[in-house]
């Protein structure tokens, strides 16, 4: 993973700068929010508050797959990470989750409706990060097409969220529409990050939908690692409670299998419940197979992953380290 371990400082740079650079039109007070969420600032600022920075890394090993370069890819790998935290800072108000990354989420800190304010903030800096980079080799039409694939994966994202918010309150789910949510709201993004990097470096239209696919797949066997470690993982690990899923309600892909196949869990879901019930709910969800159901289909998006990005014929080296990440993310405790 030494490319990786070279990208991150680099990544990191590159989003300071462009913050920078937004400063002047954001003023001081909501300069000081955008940093705090991007981990610089504030009570327990540093690499545990950044997060993993997995979008915009995938974007530079795409571009340097394809060319042998990461480096024109930098300001796209800048705009893919604001357009993530933006919608984490949405998602955060949303959902009333009070911390991220062991924090204070924004809206808790400052309110809910400067919250949204500085989650625009980084809608608008993702698009500036790009078109105002000072980078000769990335041409204006480039530009101008990694906007329109990052543009439309925002839309897609936020409709994303929207399904999601949708089916908490639905009393019927089915494995369908779960596949249909995260294709929107995670898979999304995680695609057009390879896809804009491979239109960075230049790739052919075979390999850009290569990218494109190894993307989605990895952001389906990406999601479904969340869902099982949302219920089974360990909170003095993960930093979230086993029981955040089940109150909400939230439709992830063993609780969906739950409601689908187990009547004795749908009965327990239905009806108000305390912590002291959730190891019951949870026992009744791996008997009926539902852990090891969503195992085994992260295991099958992993494995339309690695076929897609071998049909991208990327350089080796790119090629290895996106196989390398892939498979630190999908067995991962947190």
């Amino acid at each position: 993973m030494s490319l990786v371990h070279e990208m991150l400082p680099a990544v990191e740079q590159e989003l300071r700068e462009a913050v920078q650079r937004c400063g002047s039109r954001m003023g001081p007070d909501l300069v000081e929010m955008v940093t705090y969420h991007m981990g610089w600032t504030g009570p327990g600022a540093g690499p545990e508050a950044t997060g993993k920075r997995i979008r915009p890394v995938l974007t530079l090993l795409a571009c340097g797959g394809v060319c042998g370069d990461w480096r024109p890819a930098l300001p796209v790998a800048a705009s893919v990470e604001f357009i993530h935290n933006f919608s984490l800072m949405h998602d955060d108000i949303q959902d009333e989750s009070p911390t991220r990354r062991g924090r204070e989420t924004i809206w808790k800190r400052w309110g809910a409706a400067q919250a949204i304010n500085a989650g625009d903030a980084l809608f608008a800096a993702a698009s500036l990060a790009t078109l105002e980079a000072q980078r000769e080799d990335l041409a204006p039409a480039t530009r101008a097409e990694v906007l329109l694939v990052l543009s439309r994966a925002c839309l897609e994202l936020t409709y994303g969220q929207f399904l999601d918010l949708d089916a908490e309150d639905a009393a019927e789910a089915s494995i369908d529409t779960y596949w249909q949510m995260v294709r929107a709201k995670t898979g999304a993004l995680v695609a057009a990050a390879c896809l804009a990097g491979g239109v960075a470096g230049g790739a052919s239209a075979e390999q850009a939908e290569a990218l494109a696919e190894f993307g989605l797949h990895l952001g389906f066997a990406f999601q479904v690692r969340d869902d099982v470690l949302g219920l089974w993982g360990d909170p003095a690990v993960t930093g979230k409670s086993a029981t955040t899923d089940l109150q909400s309600r939230k439709k992830s892909l063993p609780i969906v299998f739950g409601l689908e196949r187990c009547l004795e869990f749908r009965g327990l879901l239905a009806e108000p419940f305390t912590a002291a019930q959730v190891p019951r709910m949870l026992a009744s969800l791996e008997a009926c197979g539902a852990r090891a159901f969503a195992l085994a289909e992260g295991a099958r998006m992993t494995e339309r992953a690695y076929a897609a990005v071998g049909r991208a014929a990327l350089l080796p080296e790119y090629d290895s380290a996106l196989r390398e990440m892939t498979a630190s993310l999908l067995t991962r405790d947190r």
